[in-house]
């Protein structure tokens, strides 16, 4: 279902805002970026519980609908029941008893009860059917990162030794996904020598990580 995507979307965006915060404290705490990743995390939030409450609701019409028919179901037996058993039935008033016709009580008294076991069972299926819904949205997930191939090859000939460890970045952009609509990295410069001592320093999410590990694949 379209609805459990755009949930499981957007607990994406709350994880990331939170491991960003925990991982990078130190830096949003030397920046004083505690106001701006407190509202980045509670648009994350607000957004989730919106679509959790949308989820929530076509969940919620899944009893009511299944009550409504169980007790109309319930309703419709009895009334056709009765009157097929008021119309075909026979008082003898010599023996006083009564001739059933078309339909007795025991008879109609076991079509309800056959009647609501079918119906719960239903009610149990479409309960499964939406947790499978949910399930396979999950499974989807998953199957997409076990799935995923590496666009990063290692050479057939590696360098095994270095005689100059520079470093040399010219307009060099990077994202982790060729679907990827934005870059992580763009328009990076860098031209480290061999042997400096560097430091990266910048506001959480700017990417700082990504540029460390692409140095390393230098």
């Amino acid at each position: 279902m379209p609805i459990f995507q755009r949930v499981f979307k957007k607990y994406d965006a709350l994880n990331q805002s939170v491991q960003e915060n925990v991982s990078g404290i130190r830096v949003v705490k030397s920046y004083v970026r505690e106001d701006f990743e407190q509202k980045k995390f509670n648009k994350a939030s607000d957004d989730i519980t919106v679509e959790f409450i949308k989820a929530e609701k076509i969940l919620a019409y899944n009893n009511p609908i299944m009550n409504f028919a169980i007790h109309l179901s319930n309703i419709l037996v009895c009334s056709i029941g009765g009157f097929l058993i008021y119309r075909t039935s026979i008082y003898d008033r010599l023996t006083n008893n009564i001739a059933y016709g078309k339909l007795s009580v025991g008879q109609l008294s076991s079509l309800l009860t056959y009647g609501v076991q079918i119906l719960m069972s239903l009610m149990m299926i479409s309960m499964i059917i939406v947790m499978l819904a949910m399930s396979l949205e999950s499974i989807r997930r998953i199957a997409d990162v076990l799935e995923e191939e590496p666009t990063i090859e290692n050479p057939q000939n590696p360098l095994m030794a270095l005689k100059d460890g520079s470093v040399i970045f010219k307009n060099v952009n990077f994202k982790y996904s060729s679907s990827a609509q934005k870059n992580t990295l763009e328009n990076i410069n860098l031209n480290i020598k061999s042997g400096d001592f560097i430091g990266i320093i910048g506001s959480t999410g700017a990417g700082k990580t990504s540029l460390i590990n692409l140095i390393s694949l230098h």
